[in-house]
């Protein structure tokens, strides 16, 4: 299967799929977080998958742990 318009083979539509699949987990794992899920959807967007997973689990873990 190619998108001709596109130039795009099976690999790289696999890779896109599992990229957006991916920053839509992280979203949703954000947005319990002072990012929220908007915020969290950005953050994957502009930076990556991985680094937002590790900022908002950095911040999830702060939250958590935080002393009253």
């Amino acid at each position: 299967m190619t998108l001709a318009y596109l130039n795009m083979g099976t690999a790289e539509i696999v890779l896109l799929l599992i990229m957006v699949v991916s920053i839509g987990a992280v979203a949703q794992y954000g947005k319990n977080t002072i990012l929220g899920f908007w915020g969290s959807l950005a953050l994957a967007i502009l930076a990556s998958p991985l680094a937002a997973f590790i900022v908002i689990a950095i911040i999830r873990y702060r939250t958590a742990h935080q002393r009253h």
